[in-house]
């Protein structure tokens, strides 16, 4: 009988790693393909940041066809759906890359998509939210002072 994680919504023995910001930084710094998922909560991110560890990384990105990632000024490779993203991912698209990470995902759909990647064995998801998510491989611990997290978020581009 399959481990409860892989047909239900919990995450069974594993639980995200507490992202530290400096080694996410190294790590992104080694990785070869990063893709970067953007959706419409990213306008909370500061632009500048998120555009420069963009670039940094070399990541590709696939922006959601939701109104808020429509204002961010970082071009996309692909623009769909949230959930077609996440189908692509688990019929073995998550392979080509070492790392994937979502920026502005609203929580509460987060949580469903995360679940869906780990079900399917999607490896080295990444959440950038200030929300802690369970269903990540690295997630940041909840910060409620939006200053803290960004200092964060800039620590990540210090260190690549």
């Amino acid at each position: 009988m399959p481990d409860p994680y892989m047909y239900g919504e919990t995450s069974g023995r594993k639980s995200a790693t507490q992202l530290r910001a400096k080694a996410l930084g190294n790590m992104l710094s080694r990785a070869e393909n990063v893709l970067f998922i953007l959706a419409s909560e990213v306008g909370r991110y500061p632009e500048d940041t998120l555009k420069k560890i963009i670039e940094k990384t070399g990541a590709t990105v696939y922006k959601t066809e939701s109104a808020g990632s429509n204002d961010l000024d970082i071009e996309a490779d692909e623009r769909l759906a949230l959930m077609e993203i996440v189908d692509r991912l688990c019929d073995g698209m998550g392979e080509e890359y070492d790392y994937i990470i979502l920026a502005g995902v609203p929580y509460h759909i987060e949580t469903r998509v995360l679940s869906s990647l780990r079900s399917y064995g999607v490896d080295t998801v990444v959440t950038l939210n200030w929300r802690h998510q369970q269903y990540a491989d690295f997630s940041f611990k909840n910060t409620p002072d939006k200053e803290k997290w960004e200092k964060e978020l800039k620590v990540i581009l210090d260190n690549l």
